[in-house]
């Protein structure tokens, strides 16, 4: 198995403060076999173009 893949995620409050949204492990984790040793993860997918950051 390759690697752990972490996988953060920031925005900002509501006084435009940074602040961490997600922090952990990926969980769309990919590895071949015929590829030993690369492991590949789908960070962030939207439904919507564009994406959505929450606000109206």
């Amino acid at each position: 198995m390759g690697r752990k893949i972490r996988r953060v995620v920031t925005g900002h409050d509501e006084n435009g403060v940074a602040t961490v949204i997600m922090d952990g492990e990926a969980d769309c984790i990919l590895q071949r076999p015929n590829r030993p040793g690369v492991t590949s993860d789908q960070f962030m997918a939207e439904h919507q173009d564009p994406s959505s950051n929450g606000k109206a």
